[in-house]
């Protein structure tokens, strides 16, 4: 599909283009960032031009990966001190075809593990179709001042409603409102920051008190335990207008 850029009052949300790579590893030698999310550790210049250069326009063209820079909207007067071209955070809309796996020895995985496994969690529709998830970063010297949630809000939004019914490859998933019915989120148990970011999105846990134990987020990868969140359109809505937020992202294929 073709890439898509979101607004909002102070961001834009554009893919990421090669020239962002160096950005990206000096944001990602923060430890905090190596230590929850996926990123490679160490994270060399080579990952993060990688990225920047393949991993997202891949995503972009199959339609089952979705990143965005987060930067400062031009126009945008409270950003008026910021450059233009500083990388704030970094936002994925990611397919899913499971939820979660249980595999024999008694850890889980994610989907594209090759183990003989069952799911765990939600019913089959649930796991099978329409089911997405989110994943993020800011920039640490950027965090604290809302920019995350303003960007999620804005992809979330995007997502549930204004999303393509056609996609660049034949071979993709479509992504359509239809088919975007649910988006998962997940995170090692210590990541209160990023439990804190979806709190007043909607995002409904599914065992608050009870994490979910032995998880792989990537074949191979150490075993974590995690929390994990749903979140569907309705919940979405009733979670914004609440807050007197709902409002449309503009939304530019370019």
């Amino acid at each position: 599909m073709h890439p898509v850029e979101l607004t909002t009052e102070r961001l834009l949300l554009r893919p990421f283009q090669p020239a962002d790579a160096a950005q990206v590893y000096e944001i990602c030698q923060d430890a905090d960032i190596q230590r929850f999310t996926t990123v490679p550790s160490p994270y060399t210049p080579a990952h993060a031009h990688g990225f920047c250069a393949t991993v997202c326009p891949a995503g972009w063209e199959a339609g089952n990966r979705l990143t965005w820079a987060i930067v400062p909207r031009p126009s945008a007067a409270a950003l008026q001190h910021l450059d233009p071209t500083t990388i704030l955070g970094n936002v994925v809309l990611m397919q899913r075809e499971f939820v979660l796996r249980s595999y024999p020895d008694g850890s889980h995985g994610s989907d594209g593990e090759a183990q003989q496994a069952t799911i765990v969690g939600g019913g089959e529709a649930d796991v099978r179709e329409g089911l997405w998830e989110i994943g993020y970063w800011v920039n640490p010297l950027h965090r604290r001042k809302g920019y995350l949630t303003e960007a999620l809000e804005a992809l979330l939004q995007w997502a549930f409603f204004d999303s393509p019914t056609t996609t660049a490859s034949p071979s993709a998933q479509q992504l359509t409102r239809d088919r975007v019915k649910i988006i998962g989120w997940r995170a090692q148990v210590g990541n209160h920051a990023s439990r804190k970011i979806i709190a007043p999105l909607g995002f409904v846990e599914s065992s608050p008190e009870q994490p979910i134990r032995n998880v792989r987020f990537v074949p191979g990868a150490a075993l974590i335990d995690i929390w994990s969140a749903r979140l569907t359109r309705d919940d979405f809505v009733r979670a914004l207008r609440a807050r007197g937020r709902f409002v449309r992202p503009s939304s530019i294929a370019p």
